[in-house]
């Protein structure tokens, strides 16, 4: 009970510095400048529901022996707040897209205009939108990675695990090569909390809400990783699925970065890259796995 008490606060203070970030100047001041090794397209309508449903394209520029990942990102922001210019939002995207990878950042409806689970449906079109135009893109339909920071990282391991939300977007065969969570709240403590009945109800079905309930054999392997010092989303949440996928006989790496917190796993500022060697991590996961997608 403690814990489920102290959890809200530490999102809300997290958020909070979310809010100072993006404070006094539009999506569009804040956005990163172009750093020579890729380009940025904007505003690619993946659906035409809502202004929302709209993502960015992050293309390499440098020469490719052969077909690229194709990396989706879904941000953060309690599924109420966040757009895909922020800094926040185009930190790791750009330090993938400079090491190799051709990057996806869509928007997806936020509440009010979407609850649960209209929001992972969104995110569902993007990724089968992203499938279909790989091969445009200069990327492999066949070597696709959903990513998440947050609660943008409780996303990508639901699409990943539960395999409704793919398969009614016409994502199709074969699954995703991986899926990445950073910072990922993955437990019951948010999902019940009175702020967030609006999204997901007075009374949520764990079994339908959390990835740990749909863990099935033949899973996309996964990278679990986070900051010792979150106060936001108790590290516990990445240990704690991680070891719940190994026991079901799945592939998952966790790691814990000493030091490193909610938002710092990602930038220690806007512009400034991250202490913690999270896109390292994440580019040696998604090249390690590029191979073997291909081969399927």
């Amino acid at each position: 009970m403690r814990q489920s008490i102290r959890r809200p606060r530490r999102l809300l203070a997290s958020l909070a510095l979310l809010l100072l970030l993006a404070s006094g100047c539009g999506p569009r001041t804040l956005m990163m400048p172009t750093d020579g090794n890729y380009d940025i397209e904007r505003d690619v309508a993946y659906a035409a529901a809502s202004p929302r449903q709209g993502l960015d394209i992050y293309r390499p520029r440098q020469p490719a022996a052969g077909p690229r990942p194709l990396v989706v990102y879904l941000y953060g922001g309690l599924w109420s707040m966040g757009e895909k210019e922020e800094p926040i939002a185009v930190a790791l995207p750009g330090a993938l897209a400079a090491r190799g990878a051709v990057v996806v950042v869509p928007n997806y409806r936020l509440y009010p205009e979407a609850v649960f689970p209209g929001f992972m449906e969104d995110a569902a079109a993007a990724i089968a939108f992203a499938r279909r135009n790989a091969a445009a893109y200069g990327a492999d339909p066949r070597s696709i990675f959903i990513v998440g920071h947050s609660t943008g990282a409780y996303m990508a391991m639901l699409l990943g695990l539960d395999r409704h939300y793919l398969r009614d977007a016409g994502f199709g065969e074969p699954p995703p090569a991986g899926l990445v969570g950073l910072s990922g709240v993955y437990e019951p403590w948010l999902f019940e909390n009175r702020a967030l009945r609006p999204i997901y109800g007075p009374s949520p079905d764990r079994a339908v809400i959390l990835p740990v309930s749909h863990i099935h054999p033949g899973m996309p392997p996964s990278l679990l990783l986070a900051g010792s010092w979150d106060l936001t989303v108790d590290p516990g949440n990445t240990t704690r699925l991680a070891a719940a996928i190994r026991e079901a006989d799945g592939e998952a790496e966790d790691k814990l970065y000493r030091g490193i917190g909610h938002i710092d796993i990602l930038m220690a500022g806007p512009w400034m890259p991250s202490l913690a060697p999270t896109a390292n991590d994440v580019a040696a996961f998604i090249r390690d796995r590029h191979a073997a997608a291909l081969a399927r």
